[in-house]
C-alpha cells in the first residue's frame, strides 16, 4: 500500500509537442518503465486546439479530467473517468482554450505514447479492446440511497469505477478482489493515512487486488472517494 499526497510531490515543467505542460509525478516516472504503478498528473495551460494527438500505451489505463474539451468525441467535466485497455488508440484530447487537466494512472509502467496512425505497426494482431468512459459525479451519492455507487462494473476482469463516501473514521474499503489492484483518489473531504493527513485534490491510495487498507481512515470532516480497479494482466 502507498499514500501519497499532493503536497509530498514535486511539479516540473516540460514541453509536448511543442506546448508547454506541468507534470507532477506521484509513482513511478512518466516515460519511464520504473517498476511500480505509474501515476503523474499533467496540466496543459489553455491554448485552444489539439493538446494531445491520437495515440495508445501498451499497458491499462485510466484517466481522471479536471479541465479540457472533449476527449476523442467525449466531453469533458470535472472528474471525467477516461479508461482503455492496452494497445487500444484513444484522442485526441483536446483543449478549448482554458487548459487541459488530468491524472493518468496505471498499474504498470509505459515507456510512452505511441501515436496513430504512424504507430500501428506496434500494436499486436487481435490487441486492445475496450475504452470507457464515465462521469464521477459526486451528486451520484446524494442520488443513491446507499454510501457507494458503482459507476462502471465491475466487470469479470475486475475492472471496475466506483464512488464512496465516507463517515468520520470510517475506514477506507479494501481493493476488489479480483483484477490489479486499485487507486483511491480523493474528491471532497479528507483521509487520516499513516502518520499524515491527505486531503481533497490529487491524492492518490494504491493497494494490491484484494489488500485492505488498515490505518487509512477519513477524517473528522469525512470523505468522498473515487476507486479506479484495474482489470487482470493479460498475457
Amino acid at each position: 500500500m502507498r499514500v501519497i499526497s499532493s503536497d509530498d510531490v514535486r511539479t516540473i515543467e516540460d514541453e509536448h509537442q511543442s506546448r508547454r505542460v506541468r507534470i507532477t509525478n506521484f509513482c513511478g516516472v512518466r516515460g519511464q518503465a520504473v517498476p511500480g504503478p505509474q501515476i503523474f498528473l499533467v496540466d496543459y495551460p489553455g491554448q485552444a486546439g489539439v493538446a494531445v494527438r491520437p495515440h495508445f500505451h501498451s499497458v491499462d489505463q485510466f484517466q481522471v479530467f479536471w479541465r479540457g474539451d472533449r476527449v476523442g468525441k467525449h466531453a469533458i467535466r470535472p472528474h471525467f473517468v477516461h479508461y482503455a485497455d492496452a494497445y487500444t488508440p484513444y484522442g485526441p484530447i483536446v483543449d478549448a482554450g482554458d487548459g487541459v487537466t488530468y491524472l493518468t494512472v496505471r498499474a504498470r509502467p509505459d515507456s510512452g505514447p505511441k501515436y496513430m496512425p504512424e504507430s500501428r505497426s506496434q500494436r499486436p494482431a487481435g490487441a486492445g479492446g475496450r475504452q470507457l468512459t464515465v462521469q464521477g459525479d459526486i451528486r451520484a451519492l446524494d442520488q443513491a440511497q446507499d454510501a457507494a455507487v458503482a459507476l462502471l462494473g465491475p466487470f469479470g476482469d475486475g475492472l471496475a469505477v466506483a464512488l464512496a463516501r465516507l463517515r468520520a473514521r470510517q475506514q477506507l474499503p479494501a481493493a476488489q478482489p479480483a483484477g490489479d489492484g486499485t487507486v483511491y483518489l480523493v474528491l471532497a473531504g479528507a483521509l487520516d493515512g499513516p502518520g499524515q493527513r491527505v486531503s481533497q485534490g490529487t491524492t492518490v491510495v494504491t493497494v494490491g487486488p484484494g489488500e485492505a487498507v488498515p490505518g487509512v481512515r477519513a477524517a473528522a470532516e469525512g470523505a468522498v472517494v473515487l476507486a479506479l480497479s484495474f482489470p487482470e494482466p493479460r498475457p
